[in-house]
């Protein structure tokens, strides 16, 4: 008796500990394969909007990739033993990217009204340094940052003044931003919007690491149009959040854009802004708050969390937060399993289709004598039935995590 009990505690703990390895395996490349097939998906959606204005997708402008001055800041290292999250020096000031302004900087055929929905496809992203060419969608919620980089929305799209807020993950679902550390000071970064049909070029301006509830980063910056993109950090974590700013190189286009939230009948329309040339500012990156700045290190900040309703808001009016947890009442669990009820259901759905065919595969293989034909028949069911169901589970389980994970 006792043995049967500790042969089974002993199976269970094996199977818990092989199905823990393929589901790291599925985050770290089986979430890829999804997001390729969306990429795909989101590059004919850019294209078939593009040609009911009888128009491709142009290329970057020669103009847009030519040299520009690098941002300037002061250079003050932190102490070794100086644990970089609680670290708290003199801020430094920001200097703006260059000025230079004209059409030759910006190919934008119009303005025009753009209505999005979460998951629509706003644009694309190209940053030569870290080779990353995706496309990008409206909304960073689980199904949205499943198909690539998504705009925060409540923050401007590419090209408008302001800050313009973009989340990516770090190692999961392709990891677009997976490189992201290996940004530096005047590195481009070329965005093209839909809604202008034109390209924008953003230069790096500093990289710093914040807590999750750092929401103030992608609040605008008095004085300089930016791009915020951020991402986990350390890679395989989702402890910290790493930043990218960036600022936009020559002028602003005017922003008039409708953003319609998951449910049809709330819209939001984001404010008129007149575009402005980008000026000097008297500013620091995040006022009262203390940053350090390394020569080969990203800048480490620590950022008090922004007061209820001190920040931008996406379209269905709550606070943007770096760590994409919704607590409204669709949605329960607990730690970091947290979803809608669909969710849940579907993957314990999953779970037991799991369950029920590796039970129906021992019951009909446990009397073979034969070794070789028990591991045949085995292996036949695990490829061709179990994997495939595991797989849709997995992937139902991944939709309970944060969104940045």
């Amino acid at each position: 008796m006792v043995r049967r009990v500790v042969g089974g505690v002993g199976r269970t703990l094996i199977t818990t500990g092989v199905l823990l390895l393929l589901f790291v395996g599925y985050q770290l490349w089986g979430t890829g394969i999804a997001t390729a097939r969306s990429q795909d998906q989101l590059g004919s959606a850019v294209e078939a909007r593009l040609a009911a204005d009888g128009i491709q997708l142009p290329s970057i402008p020669d103009a847009l990739t030519g040299p520009t001055v690098a941002p300037v800041s002061t250079t003050m290292a932190a102490p070794a033993d100086t644990d970089p999250s609680t670290v708290q020096l003199p801020t430094t000031s920001l200097a703006p990217a260059p000025t230079t302004t004209g059409p030759e900087l910006v190919s934008h055929a119009r303005t025009k009204a753009l209505a999005l929905r979460d998951g629509d496809a706003i644009g694309q992203i190209v940053v030569p340094r870290i080779s990353l060419k995706k496309y990008l969608v409206e909304g960073t919620s689980v199904e949205a940052l499943r198909k690539g980089p998504g705009h925060y929305g409540g923050t401007p799209l590419p090209g408008e003044p302001g800050n313009v807020a973009i989340a990516g993950h770090r190692t999961t679902y392709g990891g677009p931003f997976f490189r992201m550390d290996e940004m530096r000071p005047g590195d481009p970064i070329f965005v093209f919007s839909l809604k202008t049909n034109g390209w924008f070029r953003y230069d790096v301006m500093k990289t710093i690491i914040v807590k999750p509830s750092a929401s103030e980063v992608l609040r605008p910056i008095p004085g300089l149009n930016t791009l915020t993109l951020t991402t986990c950090n350390p890679r395989y974590s989702a402890s910290q959040r790493m930043v990218i700013l960036a600022t936009l190189v020559g002028e602003a286009v005017e922003g008039d854009t409708e953003v319609v939230a998951q449910d049809p009948s709330i819209t939001t329309v984001a404010p008129t802004t007149v575009a402005a040339p980008v000026t000097t500012p008297d500013t620091t990156l995040f006022p009262s708050t203390t940053v350090v700045t390394t020569s080969t290190s990203p800048t480490v900040a620590t950022v008090p969390t922004v007061a209820p309703g001190s920040g931008p808001v996406d379209s269905e009016g709550d606070a943007l937060s770096l760590d994409g947890r919704r607590t409204d009442s669709s949605q329960f669990g607990f730690s970091l399993l947290r979803g809608p009820i669909r969710v849940w259901s579907e993957t314990v759905m999953w779970a037991i289709i799991c369950a029920l065919i590796w039970m129906v595969a021992w019951i009909a293989l446990r009397h073979r004598r034969q070794l070789v034909a028990r591991a045949l028949g085995y292996s036949v069911i695990f490829v061709v039935v179990f994997i495939p169901a595991l797989y849709f589970c997995f992937e139902n389980l991944a939709r309970l995590l944060p969104e940045n994970v």
